[in-house]
């Protein structure tokens, strides 16, 4: 199934977990919006992607 990520167009397989696509990006310190809607670190192992989904994901970083 396609899902964008950031705007660009990515191949996934049929219920991916968002945890699993994030990890599979790359991501591991993130801000989510799926589809407009923050979703919480919390969500992240049992929200399922869906065709069309738009995933919106910006890295965390501390400073000091």
């Amino acid at each position: 199934m396609k899902v964008l990520h950031n705007g660009e167009e990515v191949e996934t397989a049929e219920g991916t977990i968002l945890n699993d696509f994030l990890r599979k990006i790359g991501y591991r310190r993130v801000m989510v919006k799926l589809n407009g809607e923050q979703i919480p670190a919390s969500k992240f192992k049992e929200t399922i992607l869906s065709e069309g989904d738009e995933v919106i994901a910006k890295r965390i970083s501390g400073g000091g």
